[in-house]
């Protein structure tokens, strides 16, 4: 999945936004951390809470997108 589709996703999930930086991408719920997700690497992520089965769907399908397939974000 590319990252802007990825992102778009989440986003469209209205309680949730990604915070994005040069290693990773953060998933917040309000001012909570709910994930992260390894911009460097495919395969690592981190879900830190309970999360919908939809949006947890969303991660592990974006985690395992090799980084190549990913797109570049800018």
């Amino acid at each position: 999945m590319k990252t802007t589709e990825f992102i778009k996703k989440i986003e469209m999930l209205n309680t949730t936004r990604v915070v994005r930086s040069d290693q990773s991408l953060t998933l917040k719920r309000g001012s909570q951390t709910v994930a992260m997700i390894s911009r460097e690497k495919a395969f690592n992520f981190t879900v830190y809470a309970k999360v919908p089965r939809r949006l947890l769907n969303l991660i592990v399908d974006y985690a395992t997108t090799e980084i190549t397939a990913r797109g570049r974000l800018t």
